[in-house]
C-alpha cells in the first residue's frame, strides 16, 4: 500500500464536494461544501474512519500508475 503524505504531493489538493456510495459502512454520504472543513465529529462506530478510508482509497487510486 502506498503511504500518501503531504510532502509527497507537488501541489495542494482541496476537495469541494465528496459523494461516497457503498463503501464499507457508507451507503450514501454527501458532503457538499468542503471549504474550511477541518474535522469529522460523531459517535463511536458512526463511520468517520470509513469516510477517511474512502477518501484515501480514491486519492491513491487516482495517483497510482
Amino acid at each position: 500500500m502506498n503511504d500518501l503524505t503531504c510532502s509527497k504531493l507537488k501541489r495542494k489538493t482541496m476537495f469541494e464536494r465528496i459523494h461516497i456510495q457503498n463503501f464499507l459502512s457508507c451507503q450514501d454520504v454527501v458532503i457538499d461544501d468542503m471549504r474550511g472543513f477541518t474535522a469529522l465529529v460523531g459517535r463511536n462506530g458512526s463511520g468517520k474512519t470509513n469516510i477517511l478510508r474512502a477518501i484515501q482509497w480514491a486519492v491513491e487510486s487516482a495517483t497510482s500508475t
